[in-house]
């Protein structure tokens, strides 16, 4: 768990592989190696992890386990249904599994372009890690993300004002102020931020490429390095938002070859996102 969060995945996994070749059952170390997978685009191989939970702990865990990796590889609107049943069915599960599976649930629906559906998962989400007293940082900087993507900047401003600790949320923080045109606040908050990331650097701390791009594409408005930072970010971890802000940062620096790998990606995967295809068309590609 340590070397995931520090983004050595080979790390991790070399553990995980180890302690599961020793234990087989250990339904834990399963739903972590199957987690690092579909951060790494790997969606199919993470269903293999995902499938072999059933039986070895709760009916939603898996059930999340698996519909995530539906979600990810043409499977979405299934997936989402089984997700949306399971939590149905397992109210008394840990808040942190329902936690996850809302959370899950809101991002499949969001990239099939339902967004009702979304915003109640969402809502839904964030009231129950309000009611464990969870400040779920990932949560939330995927809410704001969806509410930027609405045009619903003054929304953001209001919920992330008290959570500029996490440097996820001040990100999001400064994009809304962009948004609102408030330009003063969001070049501050930009300072703030860069100052944080070079300070991270000089710590030897990992850095996290997908912030850093989007603050160089979206805020900064520098093209090259926003590109270079997304093509870093993307030999890491390969999650949509992953794709979508590779494909964006190509469009940018007008460099389509290097959106290649996302492209491919995507006929891989079979994935379904309302978000990515515009821009795949963008590119020259089939939608």
């Amino acid at each position: 768990t340590l070397l995931q969060q520090r983004h050595d995945f080979a790390g991790a996994l070399r553990d995980l592989d180890a302690l599961l070749a020793a234990d087989p059952r250990n339904a834990q170390a399963r739903l972590i190696r199957a987690s690092i997978r579909m951060v790494q685009g790997e969606p199919l191989k993470a269903r293999a992890d995902c499938a072999a939970l059933i039986g070895q702990t709760g009916l939603l865990a898996a059930a999340t386990c698996i519909g995530s990796a539906g979600g990810l590889s043409g499977t979405a609107e299934s997936a989402l249904q089984a997700i949306e049943v399971s939590l149905a069915r397992e109210p008394e599960a840990p808040p942190a599994i329902r936690i996850w599976a809302m959370t899950q649930a809101a991002e499949i629906a969001e990239r099939l372009g339902d967004l009702p559906r979304a915003t109640e998962h969402y809502a839904r989400a964030l009231a129950e890690s309000a009611a464990a007293g969870e400040n779920d940082v990932y949560l939330k900087a995927a809410h704001a993300d969806f509410l930027l993507d609405q045009q619903r900047a003054a929304e953001v401003k209001t919920l992330l004002a008290a959570d500029t600790d996490f440097d996820p949320l001040l990100l999001r923080l400064a994009l809304a102020e962009a948004q609102l045109h408030a330009d003063s606040a969001a070049t501050l908050h930009l300072k703030e931020l860069l100052d944080r990331y070079a300070l991270a650097a000089s710590r030897g701390d990992p850095p996290h490429r997908r912030e850093q791009a989007m603050a160089a594409l979206y805020l900064q408005r520098d093209a090259k390095a926003a590109l270079l930072l997304a093509q870093q970010n993307w030999a890491e971890q390969r999650e949509p938002a992953d794709a979508r802000l590779l494909l964006q940062a190509a469009i940018n620096a007008q460099n389509k070859a290097a959106a290649q790998p996302v492209l491919d990606w995507m006929q891989q995967t079979k994935i379904q996102d309302v978000r990515l295809k515009p821009l795949a068309m963008q590119l020259g590609a089939a939608p």
